[in-house]
């Protein structure tokens, strides 16, 4: 059956002939336009998740998959099919704006100079930087997301990968992850010997690799890493794809550079596409320039209808930064980011609407609570309501030249005393307002979510701060219309001194441009930086620490392992991307869906916790067929993590454990009744704990008390 699709394959190790069919199933595309693959393969079928792109412009963005409508044009989201049941997906990040020339000698000994090896075209075969391309054989045992405490069968791939010095050799992540074993061959050699991963960057899908055996290394000369190519430079990609077992060469040129989206680690990062086929079994092969220099790694393809030979390598800068990073810390800490979701400034009335002064600048729509910007940047509230009224005086109400009004409510006429809830200082409101005879009463988008109250007031004060005697009602507000207007957030018009154009671009080389989320992605974690804003209309200079995206649902689980905790056999476990993938979306309900692809973190280490399974016994007789439901409260308490629900199971002294679930749905279990049937559960199951390793652990509260 014909792909009717655009596929990014990124993870393009090799698979065994009895799988190949299965490599791209049609059925998993047919409601997509555009998907993300990884462009290595294994031995057992490919998987995918899907994503569309947003409708508004990401600069270091809130990431969200839009799962709902099918995209009318093709975008760099993520869909991908991944390594026999290895999941995929795409965005991230971005670099920063100096040159590229490669640090002439690292500290470790990474062979990152620029050398004069060269090779003309055609002597690709004889040239000897060839021997230091080797083949990665890999042996995968990812996790059972449904069965936490279990693992999944057993799979093989095969990929590439090539030396960089030190004893170290550089590959794509996906092509080890959930690793149990890794090997490599070097050209002209039948044996393989064991390598180690020693650091895995998922969202820029590199990894770092070491052989101790030193028979491996003999006579090995590690490749010289070069600049950042230009358009229409020659490049060759050689690896062990597909369709042999000895070294592969294929040639083409340097067709488009820009941020592009990484399927493996949803990232978006600086990208070289090319037009060199990269087949299945290329990824973590170099590319190299006609100066025998590496200039990237080969590590996704697009696939399309429309398309045709549209491959993608990882340029040296994301290389380098990648090792600098785990030189820095001993370990690989990732790509920053900004934390913000941003607006294109194209439009004159808009940005005459935002007073800002120049064809420049990004509007901030959103700030990540987790991240350092949220105390520096402002939010735009955007379509605040307006009812634009005559006011007459309240009755007895002291008569003065002004009167300060807070506005409490919505639907024109009417408005509630709301303030035991929300006080006028929230950001819920504007600051308190004065009010003539005849003005505008501003009521803030706060209410398009609250219906009227039952009382139709609207509370006055007078201009000294104190309640008037009497409440004002409908009947002083004979004229009503509404308008619409935006209450404007900062304008980020500048980054470290660069100036961020309207349409969220930033200089680039000499004549070009590209996506604002370039610079970010130059810098590393902790790193301050300076932010050009214009608030309200006056350009004023903050600074912000750049840190990595804190994700409420995670794309890849940190140790390879889900958590999970059973309790009288319900099975609660993280909401994360590779369990909706296993459970196929049609399963989690689209509410749950919903908080998976939109939600933010409002604190570090906030997770969705479900209800994933219940595992039927005497005990929870009339809850069997609960599944893929998000629990949010224990007892009146609210969850804020897998380990916080374990502390509070575990702390419980109640005759009854109460969960509360979406839509006040209630499970009530008897404690001491659930206590006594776990271990029995565990054994008809063949569960050897109720609870991860990571679970067994002393609960911390680093949040604070819970309100």
């Amino acid at each position: 059956m014909a792909l009717n699709c655009c596929c990014w394959i990124s993870g393009i190790t090799s698979i065994e002939p009895q799988w190949r069919s299965s490599l791209f199933p049609s059925h998993r595309f047919s409601s997509f336009r555009s998907s993300l693959f990884s462009s290595s393969v294994n031995s057992r079928n490919a998987t995918h998740s899907s994503s569309n792109s947003i409708p508004f412009f990401e600069a270091d963005v809130v990431y969200s998959k839009n799962f709902l409508a099918k995209p009318t044009e093709e975008k760099q989201y993520p869909c991908g099919s991944h390594d026999g049941g290895k999941k995929e997906m795409g965005s991230s990040r971005s670099a920063s704006f100096q040159s590229f020339a490669m640090p002439r000698k690292d500290k470790k000994g990474f062979t990152l100079e620029l050398k004069d090896q060269q090779a003309e075209a055609g002597t690709f075969q004889d040239a000897g930087f060839l021997n230091a391309v080797v083949k990665v054989y890999c042996t995968h045992t990812a996790p059972d997301y449904s069965l936490p405490w279990q693992k999944q069968r057993q799979y093989t791939s095969t990929g590439s990968a090539f030396m960089i010095g030190d004893g170290k050799l550089l590959t794509n992540a996906h092509c080890v992850e959930y690793d149990t074993q890794v090997k490599v061959k070097r050209r002209g050699d039948d044996t393989k010997y064991v390598a180690k991963v020693l650091a895995r960057g998922i969202d820029c899908d590199v990894a770092l690799l070491s052989v101790e055996n030193e028979e491996f290394w003999k006579g090995a000369e590690p490749l010289s890493i070069g600049r950042l190519p230009h358009l229409q430079d020659a490049v060759t990609v050689v690896g062990y794809p597909l369709g042999g077992d000895t070294i592969s060469v294929t040639k083409g040129v340097v067709s488009r550079i820009e941020v592009t989206s990484y399927a493996h680690g949803s990232s978006d990062l600086l990208g070289i596409q090319i037009d060199a086929a990269i087949n299945p079994g290329n990824s973590g092969g170099p590319a190299f320039n006609d100066q025998g220099e590496c200039i990237g790694i080969a590590f996704q393809v697009l696939r399309s209808d429309d398309t045709e030979n549209i491959g993608y390598v990882i340029p040296t800068t994301v290389v380098s930064h990648f090792l600098t990073d785990y030189e820095r810390n001993g370990k690989y800490t990732g790509f920053p980011c900004l934390g913000v979701l941003m607006q294109k400034l194209e439009n004159p009335a808009l940005r005459s609407c935002l007073r800002v002064p120049s064809n420049e600048g990004v509007l901030v729509r959103r700030v990540e609570p987790t991240s350092d910007a949220h105390s520096v940047l402002k939010e735009s509230q955007a379509l605040q309501l307006i009812c634009q009224t005559t006011i007459g005086p309240p009755t007895n109400t002291p008569t003065g030249p002004t009167t300060p009004l807070h506005p409490l409510n919505t639907r024109g006429t009417t408005a509630t005393s709301h303030q035991a809830q929300h006080p006028p200082t929230t950001p819920h409101f504007p600051t308190e307002l004065t009010a003539q005879h005849g003005d505008t009463i501003p009521i803030t988008t706060h209410f398009a979510a609250h219906p009227p109250y039952h009382d139709n007031r609207t509370r006055f004060t007078h201009n000294h701060g104190t309640p008037t005697s009497q409440i004002a009602t409908a009947e002083h507000f004979p004229f009503i219309f509404w308008c619409l207007v935006l209450r404007s957030g900062d304008v980020i018009v500048s980054f470290d001194g660069v100036q961020v154009g309207c349409e969220g671009t930033v200089p680039f080389r000499s004549t070009e441009r590209i996506a604002f989320r370039f610079l970010i992605s130059q810098k590393f974690s902790g790193d301050i930086v300076e932010l050009g804003i214009i608030r309200n209309g006056s350009l004023m200079k903050v600074q912000t620490a750049l840190n990595p995206r804190v994700h409420l649902v995670p794309y890849h689980i940190e140790g390879g392992q889900p958590s999970y905790l059973i309790v009288a056999g319900l099975v609660f476990t993280p909401l994360s991307e590779p369990l909706i993938e296993e459970e196929c979306e049609d399963t989690m309900g689209l509410k749950l869906l919903t908080k998976a692809r939109y939600s933010l973190a409002r604190f570090k280490g906030e997770q969705i916790v479900i209800l994933s399974q219940v595992l039927a016994n005497e005990v929870n007789i009339g809850y069997e067929e609960m599944g893929n439901q998000q629990v949010l409260k224990l007892n009146g308490k609210y969850i804020r993590n897998i380990h916080h629900l374990a502390h509070l199971v575990d702390s419980c002294k109640d005759k009854y454990l109460v969960f509360e679930f979406e839509d006040n749905y209630l499970v009530v279990l008897e404690r001491e009744s659930a206590t006594s049937a776990s271990s029995c559960i565990l054994k008809d199951y063949g569960i050897p704990t109720e609870r991860s390793s990571d679970l067994t652990e002393p609960y911390l509260d680093n949040i604070g008390d819970n309100n």
